[in-house]
Formats: C-alpha cells, sequence, structure tokens
C-alpha cells in the first residue's frame, strides 16, 4: 500500500471519522511514517479531531511495538534460539542491554531501520517486559508528537498557498524518509551478515 492510496482511502472515509480514525490505527502496521503524516494532514483539513488521530495513531503504532517485542519472545520456543541465548557472547550483550533499555528503545525510534532488529532482540534476549513497554510508550509519544505537530502546523499554514499540491509534497516527504529508512535497513542488514560470518568462522576455530 503506497502513501496515494493511503490519502485516497481516508478521503474516501472521511464522512465518519471513526472510520477514519479505524483506518489510521491499521495503516500504522503497514507505514506508520505514512499514517503519522496522512492523519495531521486530515486534522489540518479540520476532517478529524486532534484528540481521536492522536489516539488512534498512538494505540497502533505501539501495539505494533509489542508486537516486535512479542515476536523475539516467541521466537525463543525453538530449541536452536535456546540455544544460542547460553552462548556467552549473547549472555554478554543482554547483561549490557538489560540497564540501558530506556535508551536503546528510544534512539531506536529516532534511528531508520533499528527499530525492528533492536525491538525485536529486545524479546528474544527476555529483557524486562514492563520496561520495555513503558520506554516504547514514551518513545511513540514523544515521535508522534514531534512529526504530528510539524505537519499540523505545515498543513495549516500552507493550505491556500499549495492547495492540493501540499498533499503531494507530504506524499514525497514520506518517500524520502521511506527510502533512507531501507537505506539504513539494508547497510544494517550488511553489516549483520559480516558479523555473522566472522562469528561462524570464529566458532568454526574454536571447535
Amino acid at each position: 500500500m503506497e502513501f496515494d492510496d493511503i490519502i485516497h482511502y481516508l478521503l474516501h472515509l472521511g464522512s465518519d471519522p471513526l472510520a477514519v480514525a479505524f483506518a489510521i490505527f491499521i495503516a500504522t502496521f503497514i507505514l506508520e511514517d505514512a499514517a503519522t503524516v496522512s492523519a495531521a494532514m486530515l486534522v489540518s483539513d479540520g476532517v478529524l479531531s486532534v484528540s481521536l488521530a492522536v489516539t488512534a495513531l498512538i494505540s497502533g503504532i505501539f501495539l505494533g511495538d509489542l508486537g516486535l517485542y512479542g515476536l523475539g519472545r516467541l521466537s525463543t520456543v525453538s530449541s536452536w534460539v535456546r540455544g544460542l541465548l547460553k552462548r556467552k557472547k549473547v549472555i554478554t550483550v543482554r547483561n549490557w542491554m538489560a540497564p540501558r533499555i530506556w535508551q536503546m528503545v528510544l534512539a531506536a525510534r529516532f534511528i531508520p531501520g533499528s527499530r525492528l532488529p533492536s525491538y525485536t532482540a529486545s524479546g528474544v534476549l527476555g529483557l524486562s517486559f514492563w520496561r520495555f513497554s513503558l520506554a516504547a510508550f514514551l518513545a511513540v509519544v514523544l515521535q508522534t508528537a514531534l512529526l504530528f505537530t510539524l505537519v499540523v502546523y505545515f498543513g495549516i499554514h500552507f493550505r491556500e498557498q499549495l492547495g492540493i499540491w501540499r498533499w503531494i509534497f507530504a506524499g514525497g516527504v514520506i518517500m524520502v524518509m521511506i527510502l533512507v529508512s531501507r537505506k539504513y535497513r539494508n547497510k544494517q542488514l550488511r553489516s549483520k551478515q559480516l558479523e555473522g560470518r566472522r562469528t561462524a568462522s570464529e566458532d568454526g576455530k574454536e571447535t
């Protein structure tokens, strides 16, 4: 689902604010940045109230974050994963991450491409669910408030000057955000693959 598809669908539901809010809630599981920008633009157009838009955004994004943690925990049913968790290096990483969960969660929320591996790893390593949840919730509120406020401000102050073009501009911003995120994520993936090969080579030498 692309940004234009989300906009078209939300505008189609414009006569029913609850339906729009629900659509935004669902959209956060697909493209949360696009959902946030779309919701803010709809608020600036008077289609949706601030409270309804923010509630839908925060609820959807926060549940998505908990889902990543849950996927990590679910992976530990595998005997292979449980075996990995017993390795000295993994234990060292867990001991390092546990007291820094607040910093890690906040940083991952704002660094492109780092949320999926960081939040899933929190679940895999069994970091405190309650500390993770509170940190994730505060991070979601902070990021959503910043992006939402900026876009609403833009939408209100440039409504007359740009007209419908402000939606196109917003779509361009989202595309740039997606491209940057993907580029950063691919870079991280290549780095992890190299690290995995290096670790496998070291394990082979030890045996």
